[in-house]
């Protein structure tokens, strides 16, 4: 049996009106997916609130280190200049040398950040060198013999 849930709303945009909501008598009813799709979204909400997120990057290769002082995140890469960074209030940043743990209860801040530092130095796929993730595997291709 499907339940029909509806709300009363006093004014609605034509674009709803046509593609998404169905209108009797000023009640807008939504369908099923509708319904899924809001509450999905507000179980992601209860999570970030709630748990908040945690992402670990690894620095994979000869002399990659990392510095966090100050809100400062200083990277050595291997370029002839340290790449630093500063990190907002809505992150948290431990340091391990070649580990890096970032937390945060909001999950966009925090990916933004990780890709920024990733696309730095991107994996490379004859040594393995570079910025990864935790549990993320490289597959590296074979050297040439002749």
């Amino acid at each position: 049996m499907q339940k029909k849930i509806s709300y009363k709303l006093k004014k609605t945009n034509n674009l709803l009106k046509k593609k998404i909501l169905k209108k009797n008598n000023n009640k807008i009813i939504l369908k099923k997916n509708q319904v899924n799709t809001y509450l999905n979204k507000i179980k992601k909400e209860i999570i970030n609130n709630t748990y908040g997120w945690t992402i670990e990057l690894l620095l994979n290769g000869i002399g990659y280190k990392s510095f966090y002082i100050n809100k400062l995140l200083i990277l050595d890469l291997g370029y002839s200049n340290l790449i630093t960074y500063k990190i907002s209030k809505h992150i948290k940043v431990w340091n391990l040398k070649t580990k890096l743990f970032f937390f945060s209860f909001n999950e966009i801040y925090l990916k933004n950040l990780i890709n920024k530092i990733k696309k730095l130095s991107l994996p490379n796929i004859y040594t393995g060198k570079g910025i990864l993730y935790n549990n993320e595997i490289i597959k590296l291709k074979s050297k040439k013999i002749r």
